[in-house]
């Protein structure tokens, strides 16, 4: 085991050891299971390229147009001048604006965008995205507690959240299958159904302590793994996600 694999096990330990203390293993949100897919990449000799964050919710309801743009505005205006804005181009379906910020110094990219679609009667839904992706497990607590206090600040507390983290092995020394239930048995979840060809194979699964969890026909899914082979020997690209993320993105 060379240098760098020791430091990089170092930091993932110290990860680890603030937020098993602080959460436990039950009912790990999941933002905490950042941290839980960053282990198993590192166990698997897996080098992370990305991860990503996703909350969206219904926000409000609005009866015009121009309603709608009011809100939207007075909200992103509420958010300073660090973030850079864009509105949907014309023949776009949705009538939407993005706001978008990119700090240098920790390198993050988070993005909020406000929708607006049609619901029952003469009202219409907003919703609100939050969407925050990395190329880095650098100050990786700090990232996941910026995007908590972000979270709750822009009243997106309670909504439905997603995660994904996707990372490469250089090469592989054994079949996708035997890789797949490797990983599976190290999560410690059960599989629900798989999807296997000669170069792609993805596993949703279920984990008992793990929260929120999603309907997949008769049976509860809060994993996927999916993996995907170049050819025989090289790259493959290793991907952890909760349900709709790993499929979404």
């Amino acid at each position: 085991m060379n240098k760098q694999k020791v430091f990089g096990g170092l930091i993932l330990f110290a990860l680890l050891i603030v937020h098993f203390q602080a959460f436990g293993e039950t009912n790990k949100s999941n933002l905490d299971l950042l941290v839980t897919f960053a282990e198993q990449m590192d166990g698997f000799d897996v080098g992370v390229e990305e991860w990503t964050f996703l909350a969206r919710d219904t926000i409000a309801d609005v009866d015009t147009k121009s309603a709608y743009q009011q809100f939207a505005q007075s909200f992103i205006a509420s958010l300073g001048e660090s973030w850079y804005v864009t509105e949907a181009m014309q023949g776009d379906p949705h009538q939407k604006i993005t706001a978008s910020r990119n700090d240098p110094q920790w390198p993050l990219t988070e993005t909020i965008t406000i929708l607006r679609y049609s619901g029952e009667g003469d009202r219409d839904q907003v919703h609100m995205m939050y969407h925050v992706q990395s190329q880095s497990l650098d100050d990786l607590n700090w990232k996941m507690d910026m995007v908590s206090e972000r979270q709750q600040d822009i009243g997106l507390g309670e909504a439905a959240t997603f995660i994904s983290m996707r990372g490469t092995v250089p090469s592989l020394d054994r079949p996708l299958e035997t890789l797949a239930v490797e990983m599976l048995e190290s999560f410690g979840a059960k599989k629900v159904e798989a999807l296997v060809e000669d170069s792609f194979l993805s596993i949703s699964a279920f984990h008992s302590k793990w929260q929120p969890s999603i309907e997949l026909g008769t049976q509860d899914m809060n994993l996927q793994i999916a993996l995907r082979q170049k050819s025989l020997g090289e790259q493959t690209t290793v991907t952890f996600g909760t349900p709709i993320i790993t499929t979404e993105y």
